[in-house]
């Protein structure tokens, strides 16, 4: 196994703990591999499954799986089956067992990023983070406004680029942190009142940042700045689509085709965070009792559209790690091959269009790997 292969599966694994947090991750993760255990029987489509936590999951003709919180009223519950629990070495002991794969030269910097995962990844860590978010955020606010905003853009900047490539925080961390910071920008240009959003925002006891972020969506709606949380949402979600549309064009540097795929989804990952910030405050904003039923239902609306849209994006960083030596694609383009061999070409189309346009497991220009004949893959 090569040094970039290496790296490659070790980039993909620790995408898919950060993506949204090493719970959700490791859930996914030991959900796929439990699968497996199933008998053949029960791996085929169109079966209903219980996860090993709350929800459950639907695998359909092409053994993609959705998962739902609440089983649907048509399907009967004596119909839907139990996973095994799978007992597979975790992500974090996965990622490990890479390590001594790397050339000597650039071993530390993954054990670097595997300590501040395994941090991450602790039970503690929220609540230690975001206590101490508010603590330096306190600090600032009593030196002044202006102090405060430096301090919120740079944590912002840290969480959203440093902290994620690092491992040193998660995909939600930097959604609230991307939150606040917004909010608290458009609510200093508004009125000098923000200070009791600013004072609530550092005193309240809370055990995640996530919860923070909510928090300050939530008094800002309160204390007469629900125009600006609402405008500060809408262009969060903006942000999300445009990135996740940007990561799908598939560029690359000039001569290098075979970085697509990992610059694809190192852009889906940029695009996550937006859209949970988006989720989460769309969520807290439907509740507004000032709302009309229509303005409820628009704000409710966006926000079941960018937990969908989160849901694709993380699926596809589950596809990568499952990808990594090209299997699932050969899989995909038989299939694709096959249908368009015997002539139904609108079969090809369509499952060229789930993979790309609807799972989001490629970018735009890797269509054309799936559907041409003489496409490598």
């Amino acid at each position: 196994m090569s040094d970039h292969a290496v790296s490659q599966a070790f980039a993909a694994l620790q995408r898919l703990l950060v993506v949204v947090d090493p719970d959700y991750g490791e859930s996914g993760w030991q959900v796929a591999h439990s699968f497996l255990l199933l008998p053949p029987d029960k791996q085929s489509a169109n079966h209903w499954y219980r996860g090993r936590g709350s929800g459950f999951i639907h695998v359909d003709e092409n053994l993609n799986g959705q998962y739902v919180k609440e089983l649907p009223a048509d399907v009967d519950p004596a119909s839907v089956i139990d996973l095994p629990p799978a007992q597979y070495p975790r992500v974090l002991a996965t990622m490990k067992s890479l390590l001594p794969k790397f050339e000597d030269g650039r071993r530390p910097e993954f054990e670097s990023r595997l300590n501040e995962l395994t941090k991450a990844s602790s039970p503690t860590h929220a609540q230690e983070h975001t206590r101490n978010f508010q603590f330096l955020a306190q600090a600032a606010l009593m030196a002044s406004q202006k102090t405060l905003l430096t301090y919120l853009r740079k944590q912002a900047d840290f969480h959203y680029q440093t902290g994620m490539i690092q491992g040193s925080v998660t995909g939600t961390e930097a959604a609230a942190a991307l939150l606040i910071q917004k909010l608290a920008e458009a609510i200093a240009r508004a009125s000098p009142a923000a200070d009791t959003v600013f004072q609530r925002l550092v005193s309240t006891p809370v055990i995640s940042m996530e919860q923070l972020s909510a928090y300050m969506v939530r008094d800002c709606i309160q204390n007469g700045f629900s125009q600006q949380a609402y405008e500060v949402l809408r262009a969060v979600l903006s942000e999300g689509n445009g990135l996740v549309e940007g990561a799908r064009e598939g560029l690359h540097p000039v001569g290098h085709p075979e970085t697509m795929l990992d610059l694809y989804y190192f852009g889906l990952l940029g695009a996550a965070p937006y859209l949970r910030a988006a989720m989460v405050g769309y969520e807290v904003a439907a509740r507004n009792p000032a709302l009309s039923d229509a303005e409820r239902k628009t704000y409710a609306t966006r926000g079941n559209a960018a937990e969908e849209k989160l849901v694709r994006v993380s699926d596809a960083m589950m596809f990568a790690v499952k990808d990594l030596d090209g299997s699932q694609s050969r899989v995909k383009r038989a299939e694709i091959q096959k249908a368009l061999a015997t002539g139904n070409e609108d079969k090809a189309q369509g499952l060229a269009m789930e993979a790309v346009d609807l799972k989001l497991f490629y970018p735009k220009p890797f269509k054309q790997v799936l559907l041409e004949p003489d496409a490598k893959a």
